[in-house]
This record gives structure tokens, C-alpha cells and sequence, in this order.
């Protein structure tokens, strides 16, 4: 198999509307990630091995004690990527623990950070997923969802995080929370022709049902071609794949976003967050505005694709 990967991160920051695309190649790092720097983080890093993938969700909570929690999300989304790009045979819950052991040794950096880190091969299709806290990944297959991660938390709006106390703050002597990379959920999934991959962050998870994320899979891949309806069925083509078709991850990370975004502000209307609210006995009605990263991977067999993969370019969506 060979797996395609396409990008959009939407930063919501308030409710204007300006927006800028800023399209990168692997090469240009540093640049794209000034360009979307926020609390969200991700990286692709793709080897003839396969893909290791990643997004981090700075924990927001941590800005009441003045600590930043974007830099510390963000380095940890750097070092996940250079522990799968190091020595072979690394998984992504090994390559969390390098990770974040390396942040401990780092004292420029404090806070905490959601993580769902995910390492595909290309050779079996065998997806390996480690999530701590509320960020997620979910895999679509034939027009419906066929996996999804489970939340981590604490308690209401707490989640599960990878933290690391300032000293100062240490000294006062108060209590933050803290989790390790073994409490992290562990998944195994084989993929299979025309499956649809989505990591996101909570800004995605919390605003939109995965009802409404499958019915975006499902509608742009059955309109492209990619997927096909058979009878009662919904099933992968078995035409050849285009060029076009390679870039389909972009328009679906494109409208998680988008929409996302769009419920975010949103004060009248159900959302998983405001359910969740209501689970845990609080008040609390349509959306929450939050920086939202989507990250969409197109599983396809190489037998059905007619043009060789091209570099992995980064698409970004900016919302101010």
C-alpha cells in the first residue's frame, strides 16, 4: 500500500474573518510552523518504511499559572518527528516516551500537552495509534466510521496530558496534572484499500459529531470517485487512481476544518462538547471556539494509483 498525506491546520483564534494559505514543502519547516505556531502541533514524517503522524493540543488550562503551553506542544512535536526519523523499529509510543524525555531535559519549555501519535507501514498497512487525552483519530472505511479513539480525561474539560511543572511553581508547592506516556491508549488496525484517516484535535472533536465528520468523507470521496456505491454498498473504486484524486486529503482536512470552525461560534446548536458538559451536570450550549488541526491520510494500493507519490506538502488553513 501507499499512503498519501495532505494537510490543513485551522487556527481559530476570535471571530474575524481574515484568512492566509501558506503552502510549504517538508524542507521548509520552520516556516510553516511560524505560520500556524498556536497551542495546536502536528508533523508528518514519511520514510520508504511508511508514515509516523502527530498532533499535540497545548493545555490552555496552564496559561492562568503563565505558562506558555503552545512551545511546549510544539517541542514536542518536533522530537516525536526526529524519534521516528532516528534509528529504525520505532513505534509511536516509544518514540512519545524519547520525546518526552527529551522535553524534561529542555528548560526553555514548560506546560502540558495532549498527544495522539499514529505510524503507519507501507509495506502491511498496519496503522499503530497511541493517544493520551482528547485529541483522537478515527478511520473511515466504505461510508462509515470504522474506528475511533477513546477520550482520556480527568475529569470535565481536564484531559489526560504529557506535563512539566516550572520550577517556580514547583516550589509553591501546588498540585498540576500530570500523566505519563503508559497511561496512553494503545490501538493496532490493518488498513485496507480506500480508507479514510483523520487525526485531529479537540478543536475538530468537540464541535463536530463523528456523524458529520463521516458524512464529509463520505460525500467528497463518493463525488471524487474514490469511493463507489454498489448496489446498497458503499465500496473503493477499482478504477485507477489520478492525480487529482491524491489531493482529495487536502479538501477534507479543508472542510473539518472549516466547519469546525463555523460551530466553534455557534451559540445555538448541539455539539459533543455541550453534551459532554451536560454529562458532567454543567450548563453549556453550542460551540467552543478553540484552535482546531485536522490531519487527513488516504490509505490506497499501489496496484490502482497512477502517478508516484509526490512530496508531502503542507496545506494550511489560518483563521483570525
Amino acid at each position: 500500500m501507499s499512503l498519501q498525506c495532505r494537510l490543513v491546520a485551522s487556527l481559530v483564534r476570535g471571530p474575524r474573518r481574515c484568512k492566509q494559505c501558506v503552502r510549504e514543502r517538508t524542507t521548509g519547516r520552520k516556516q510553516w510552523e511560524k505560520a500556524v505556531r498556536e497551542q495546536d502541533a502536528f508533523f508528518v514524517s514519511r520514510k520508504w518504511t511508511g508514515v509516523g503522524i502527530g498532533v499535540f493540543d497545548g493545555v490552555g488550562g496552564w496559561r492562568d499559572s503563565g505558562v506558555d503551553s503552545g512551545e511546549f506542544s510544539w517541542s514536542m512535536s518536533r522530537k516525536t518527528k526526529e524519534a521516528f526519523e532516528g534509528k529504525g523499529g520505532m513505534t509511536p509510543t516509544r518514540a512519545l516516551e524519547q520525546a518526552y524525555e527529551g522535553v524534561q531535559r529542555d528548560r526553555s519549555v514548560a506546560g502540558g500537552t495532549t498527544a495522539c501519535v499514529g505510524q503507519i507501514c507501507s509495506g502491511t498497512g498496519r496503522l499503530l495509534i497511541t493517544n493520551l487525552g482528547d485529541s483522537g483519530c478515527s478511520v473511515y472505511r466504505e461510508g462509515r466510521l470504522f474506528f475511533a479513539s477513546k477520550t482520556q480525561t480527568h475529569f470535565f474539560n481536564a484531559p489526560f496530558q504529557l506535563s512539566k511543572v516550572p520550577e517556580g511553581l514547583r516550589r509553591e508547592g501546588k498540585s498540576y496534572l500530570q500523566n505519563k506516556v503508559k497511561d496512553a491508549n494503545e490501538y493496532s488496525i490493518y488498513m485496507k484499500h480506500g480508507d479514510l484517516v483523520v487525526f485531529a484535535t479537540d478543536g475538530v472533536l468537540d464541535n463536530l459529531f463523528f456523524k458529520k465528520i463521516e458524512d464529509i468523507v463520505t460525500e467528497t470521496l463518493i463525488k471524487a470517485g474514490v469511493w463507489v456505491r454498489v448496489g446498497g454498498e458503499i465500496v473503493p473504486t477499482k478504477q485507477r487512481i489520478t492525480k487529482e484524486q491524491l489531493l482529495l486529503g487536502m479538501e477534507i482536512s479543508r472542510q473539518l476544518v472549516t466547519s469546525a470552525k463555523e460551530v466553534a461560534y455557534n451559540a445555538n446548536i448541539d455539539t459533543p462538547f455541550a453534551q459532554e458538559a451536560k454529562r458532567h451536570n454543567y450548563y453549556y450550549k453550542g460551540g467552543k471556539p478553540d484552535d482546531a488541526v485536522a490531519l487527513v491520510l488516504l490509505v490506497l494500493d499501489m496496484a490502482y494509483v497512477i502517478t508516484l507519490p509526490s512530496p508531502i506538502l503542507f496545506y494550511v488553513y489560518k483563521s483570525s
